[in-house]
């Protein structure tokens, strides 16, 4: 029989996991993972060798997403939000490969998209300036 989550994580860490999940929009499962990354890439008690480099972190992931202070009124407003949501769920993705991927023409092509929207999305933003440290 598996065990449920309560069950494989401490109480007091669990209920700071679901937080985190519930605010940030992210699954729980995710959170975890985003968590270990971190401990893995900034750990002061780990040994060199089995730290993960920095350019690996995934803790902007971690940031809530605020709400919006008014539902869109008109259908352009809400055909607005609606492309803006799907090109910061877009940019997040690239942002979670990005350390995968070696091809400079590959992230030149994301940071050209981006630059659109750097002023609009704080996902669009962080490609830049990753394409800032890339360059």
């Amino acid at each position: 029989m598996a065990k449920g989550w309560k069950q494989i994580y401490p109480k007091d860490c669990y209920r700071v996991l679901l937080m985190i999940s519930g605010e940030t929009g992210r699954s729980f499962p995710k959170v975890v993972n985003i968590i270990i990354r971190e401990g893995l890439v900034h750990s002061p008690h780990l040994k060199k060798k089995w730290k993960l480099p920095e350019s690996t972190s995934q803790a902007f992931l971690l940031t809530e997403t605020p709400l919006a202070s008014h539902k869109p009124n008109t259908k352009e407003e809400m055909k607005n939000q609606r492309i803006l949501e799907e090109k910061d769920e877009l940019f997040r993705r690239v942002l979670e490969q990005w350390p995968l991927h070696e091809d400079e023409k590959w992230k030149q092509t994301w940071i050209d998209q981006a630059q659109e929207w750097k002023d609009k999305l704080q996902s669009a933003k962080l490609i830049c300036e990753r394409g800032e440290s890339f360059s």
